[in-house]
């Protein structure tokens, strides 16, 4: 223990916590986990010294570590288009678009994409009854390009027998998993040479940058991607305002410096 090899609890000042940071470094902690160890520290000195126990709390001297949110990557609505645009020939075709135009779309979970039942859509309000992390159902909505999408789905896939109760399923109707979907959606992109590293969590993210800058607001964001919290949603303002900023300066009257 980095105390028993230092000093005693009562003794440690600045330079002794600064020491055990730089060993939590050292043991190769990350930024966010660091950040959590200081508050936790903090907190316990201020019990310690509620208690009488101690007179000082070092640990308030101690800032907390700077980490840079990495937004979430996305993709240019055309690359998504490309894919659904392009012919299809097998009832997979038909499968594999579906999904692709259901994640974007909808900005669906991939675990609550492969959960969906047939029984949970309302073809004729378009809606989709989603039951989300938490066990938290809520409704999202999909689009008429999806809606042709699943018509088509089920008019190829289906036809040589009665359809199974889940949606996204396999040639002999077992339901997918999640790892099956991230491999077609990835090999989906890459054989026609548009991405190698799209995921079914990257189309959420386009969905919501999407949404984000076509003027939905965080709140209805929140609803329809199912966050628990609005903190949460919030990085998608980065993604915008990084997006405004890289579309705007270049074209502005005044240049770049």
């Amino acid at each position: 223990m980095f105390l028993a090899d230092n000093k005693q609890l009562g003794y440690l000042d600045v330079g002794a916590c600064r020491l055990f940071i730089g060993k939590l470094h050292e043991d190769g902690l990350g930024l966010r986990s660091i950040a959590r160890v200081l508050s936790t520290m903090r907190t316990y000195w201020h019990y310690l010294q509620q208690m009488g126990w101690l007179s000082d709390n070092p640990w308030r001297m101690m800032g907390t570590p700077k980490f840079v949110t990495e937004l979430p990557k996305v993709l240019p609505h055309v690359d998504v288009a490309t894919v659904l645009e392009t012919a299809v020939s097998t009832p997979l075709d038909h499968r594999n678009r579906l999904i692709v135009s259901l994640l974007y779309g909808t900005g669906l979970r991939v675990s609550e994409l492969v959960a969906m039942n047939w029984a949970d859509i309302s073809l004729s309000e378009r809606e989709i009854r989603i039951i989300g992390k938490g066990g938290k159902s809520r409704i999202v909505l999909y689009d008429g390009r999806t809606a042709l999408w699943l018509q088509s789905y089920r008019e190829t896939f289906f036809r040589r027998g009665a359809w199974p109760s889940a949606v996204i399923v396999s040639e002999s109707g077992a339901r997918l998993g999640v790892r099956s979907v991230q491999r077609i959606v990835k090999q989906l992109f890459r054989d026609l040479g548009l991405s190698e590293t799209v995921t079914p969590h990257v189309l959420r993210h386009s969905f919501a940058t999407e949404m984000h800058r076509g003027g939905a607001d965080l709140r209805t964001l929140q609803l329809l991607l199912g966050h628990s919290s609005l903190d949460t949603t919030q990085i998608y303002t980065h993604v915008s305002l990084d997006d405004l900023t890289n579309r705007i300066l270049p074209s502005h009257p005044l240049g770049e410096a």
